[in-house]
């Protein structure tokens, strides 16, 4: 009964020994487990360079093997073993296919993943363009004369919007925006044209400019991903065009280096040769 009450009665804690403040400066106090490995380590050390001094002195300077003459050594005198045996070729042309399909299934996908960033950038812009209601289109200059003086033919001619009056007199006071019903800044558009009576409505139905930043910051980061897919899929492309030029070149027949291509990569003719 008394083990029991002097178990229950609270005992003191027993802390560790800190460091002097005269001796802050050489950091925490060293306990008795942490000097343990500290010399378990140096003595380690210790003994495997003792090993390998007494190695050194012991060896035999007239020893000699015959893998020898096949062996190599760098610089420092480290010898150079072939860790990897050399692949038959029926192997290496096998792995190179599954390398080459695995490139061509990167491809697909991200040739796909940059068809949906360019939807999303449409749908962004379109969105952006209906919210602006000042927004104009960008007017490109064409050429409409060759040098030769002779007239260019536009195969996508620009829309026009004609509209006849009677007289004179009406032609002079024409106001397209009052015969539109639209304020003057939306006339250059070809479509969401605004009318006078509904410009209070689209006002306070366009988001806020908190909103608007979101949106902003959203294209710029889909345009940004969009410059690294594109990037991505010109490295994946010339990968895959390299083991294809890798593959032809591993078979009979002699070939000659004409030039390169667009992507960098060596051209090669390969000699005409009769077949039976």
């Amino acid at each position: 009964m008394s083990s029991a009450f002097d178990k229950a009665n609270p005992r003191r804690d027993h802390k560790e020994r800190s460091q002097l403040v005269s001796r802050k400066k050489y950091g925490l106090l060293e306990k008795h487990k942490d000097y343990v490995l500290r010399a378990r380590n140096y003595h380690a050390k210790k003994q495997h360079l003792d090993h390998l001094k007494e190695k050194a002195r012991s060896k035999n300077q007239d020893e000699f093997y015959f893998a020898m003459e096949k062996n190599q050594t760098n610089d420092k005198g480290v010898h150079i073993t072939s860790r990897n045996s050399v692949l038959d070729p029926e192997l290496v042309q096998l792995l190179k296919s599954q390398d080459a399909n695995y490139i061509q299934t990167q491809i697909t996908i991200n040739k796909n993943k940059i068809d949906r960033l360019k939807q999303s950038l449409a749908v962004n812009t379109q969105i952006d363009s209906s919210v602006n209601l000042n927004a104009e289109p960008v007017k490109k200059k064409q050429k409409t004369r060759t040098r030769s003086g002779k007239p260019i033919i536009d195969l996508n001619p620009t829309p026009k919007h004609s509209i006849f009056v009677d007289s004179d007199v009406k032609f002079a006071s024409f106001d397209p925006s009052e015969h539109f019903d639209t304020p003057a800044p939306l006339l250059a558009r070809k479509y969401n044209r605004v009318k006078n009576e509904k410009i209070d409505e689209v006002a306070e139905s366009l988001p806020s400019a908190e909103v608007l930043h979101k949106m902003n910051t959203n294209r710029g980061q889909l345009a940004k991903e969009l410059a690294n897919r594109s990037q991505r899929q010109l490295l994946l492309e010339r990968a895959l065009r390299e083991l294809n030029l890798q593959k032809e070149l591993s078979k009979k027949g002699s070939s000659k280096k004409i030039g390169k291509d667009a992507l960098g990569l060596p051209v090669y003719k390969w000699k005409y040769q009769r077949k039976k």
